[in-house]
């Protein structure tokens, strides 16, 4: 991949503030990416901390140095796949900023990410195909991590972070097989609106979670349009608990939303990187607890063909290995389903 000549580049001027309200004149898009992009804009900038505006970043640097300090930056493909997506949106809304970068250096950045899509997707499907991993550990190691916070620090934002990864996923207690209903991503727990009463969850471009009955509303996902899959259920009531004293605890200026942004550290700290969480659920539930794939559509937010290309491994287990590690979650699911 090469970089495109430099075109010569026109003046123009646009700071953050002209960029948020570029975004926010958007009305393709809902209220909750519009916060995503404008999230992503305060990233971006942060990477370029010597420079003033948007337009700075690209009369100092040219196309291949700016994707090459996101990645550096991000090295997890879906963020810095957003960030560099961030420069394709303005262009595409802004006239101005589309002459001031110019149709070369748009179509150099697009080729670029393409090129960067298409080699993730190779290399995830050929990983899958070789993929022997056990998971089985990592399974069983989130919901001891849960316990242990549930002992060391109850109702922290630790613990209720952990909490939605694993025993806050099931509506049932006793954590069932088919209590199973969210298998969460980063993006829809950003921006989980709080309120106290149902009557409060007034609109499906937010996401909302009612901290007097537990009820989680999902209904924005990665990409807009996504309407096949949303969640709307009640979590277990020992889920819920700790959630509801964590809520009551804070500050005013801290009640508006379930989770902070910055919640990616933590996530990796206290259950696992995000896509490696969903390609254990994906891995337990179809090998271990023999749950068909089309079953597991819903929970997981995705189609049977993601999951066979990009989330499924060859992992192959005898009826012994399947059995004690049935065991296995049997014993920590009881230990996780009292106080």
């Amino acid at each position: 991949m090469s970089n495109q000549n430099q075109e010569e580049i026109p003046l123009l001027v646009l700071t953050n503030d002209n960029i948020k309200d570029i975004i926010n004149n958007d009305t393709t898009i809902k209220e909750s990416t519009k916060k995503k992009w404008l999230q992503t804009l305060s990233t971006f900038m942060k990477m370029f901390p010597d420079l003033e505006t948007f337009t700075d970043v690209f009369n100092k640097y040219t196309d291949i140095e700016i994707i090459a300090i996101i990645i550096r930056r991000y090295p997890n493909l879906g963020t810095h796949v957003q960030h560099i997506q961030l420069i394709l949106k303005i262009y595409n809304l802004s006239p101005e900023f589309g002459v001031f970068l110019t149709k070369t250096r748009y179509t150099y950045i697009s080729d670029e990410l393409f090129e960067i899509d298409q080699y993730d997707r190779h290399n995830r499907e050929t990983s899958n195909k070789n993929d022997t991993t056990d998971y089985m550990d990592n399974f069983i190691g989130i919901f001891e991590k849960e316990l242990e916070l549930r002992r060391t620090e109850p109702a922290s934002i630790n613990h209720i972070i952990s909490i939605i990864y694993t025993i806050g996923a099931y509506s049932s207690q006793t954590l069932e097989n088919d209590s199973l209903v969210y298998v969460p991503r980063i993006d829809e727990l950003r921006h989980i609106k709080l309120v106290n009463d149902d009557k409060d969850i007034i609109t499906n471009e937010h996401n909302y979670y009612n901290y007097e009955n537990g009820r989680l509303v999902i209904n924005t996902f990665k990409t807009d349009g996504n309407s096949e899959f949303w969640y709307d259920y009640v979590m277990n009531p020992l889920a819920a608990s700790f959630i509801k004293i964590n809520v009551l605890k804070r500050t005013p200026e801290n009640n508006e939303f379930l989770y902070p942004n910055n919640i990616e550290l933590k996530i990796r700290q206290h259950v696992l990187p995000n896509r490696l969480y969903r390609r254990v659920f994906q891995n337990v539930y179809d090998k271990i607890l023999m749950k068909p794939l089309d079953s597991m559509t819903k929970p997981m937010a995705h189609s049977i063909d993601t999951a066979t290309k990009y989330y499924s491994n060859n992992k192959k287990y005898t009826e012994e290995e399947i059995l004690i590690n049935r065991l296995r979650i049997v014993s920590v699911f009881k230990l996780s389903e009292t106080m």
